[in-house]
């Protein structure tokens, strides 16, 4: 799902009127593992567990390198299942078809 996407569902829920929302609207694009989308390219596969993740978060706090931090939060939140959508209610409100990711991957690496 690219920027474009998001911003095109964020106007349809603008749209559809906030007196309709529920509590969280949740969208997604391509429900699919990045790995299988790649195989064709040589990449190194780095796996940490996810003990050492929550270290890594307290060690990048303590010392206030708050980039690294984040980037750890969203390693964290991706294996903790909050980035994986089944149910997407944003997507069945509206009528939008997102860019597949195999399609945003080719456009992204071109340009």
């Amino acid at each position: 799902m690219s920027v474009n996407d998001v911003a095109q569902f964020v106007a349809a829920a603008v749209d559809v009127g906030p007196g309709s929302w529920p509590r969280e609207f949740k969208m997604r694009g391509d429900r699919t593992s990045s790995a299988t989308k790649v195989e064709t390219i040589a990449f190194t596969l780095r796996t940490r567990k996810h003990s050492r993740l929550q270290n890594e978060l307290t060690q990048y706090e303590q010392r206030r390198i708050w980039t690294q931090w984040w980037n750890v939060q969203r390693l964290m939140a991706t294996a903790d299942g909050r980035c994986d959508f089944q149910q997407a209610n944003l997507n069945a409100a509206v009528d939008l078809e997102p860019e597949s990711f195999v399609d945003w991957l080719s456009r992204s690496w071109t340009e």
